[in-house]
């Protein structure tokens, strides 16, 4: 968290955004072959319907902090609550300035499985996130 903090104390940032891409400095251990594969998919749809988002190899980053107005447009405007909820917030976040991403650690946690049967959801969700 301090390095993100002292990203928004020092810059005009918007918000300061986690990556686990190994691209970018990142990691996430533990989410295995199947994982792997359903975030590359995911990923995909996200930058194909959201060309602004290509910027994050990662639109499930699991570190976002933002200053306030970023934090009140979220409130005001989100309507996702489910696994696409993080491309709606990153959306949201652009709309109020610069992002600045930082690398990660992420480690899978023992019996945390992705929602591999959740397709139908996510892509509804991505669908009304472009509305």
């Amino acid at each position: 968290m301090q390095p993100a903090l002292q990203i928004l104390q020092t810059t005009d940032a918007a918000a300061v955004v986690g990556t686990r891409s190994p691209n970018e400095g990142g990691a996430h251990i533990g989410q295995g072959w199947l994982g792997d594969r359903k975030t590359e998919v995911f990923v995909r749809l996200a930058h194909a319907l959201f060309p602004s988002l290509r910027e994050f190899a990662d639109v499930n980053a699991p570190l976002k902090m933002m200053r306030r107005k970023g934090a009140e447009r979220i409130v005001e405007h989100g309507r996702i609550d489910g696994i696409a909820f993080d491309c709606e917030r990153l959306l949201l976040m652009q709309k109020e300035g610069s992002l600045q991403k930082i690398p990660i650690e992420w480690r899978q946690q023992t019996g945390s499985r992705p929602p591999y049967g959740q397709l139908p959801r996510v892509l509804r969700d991505l669908i009304r996130t472009r509305r």
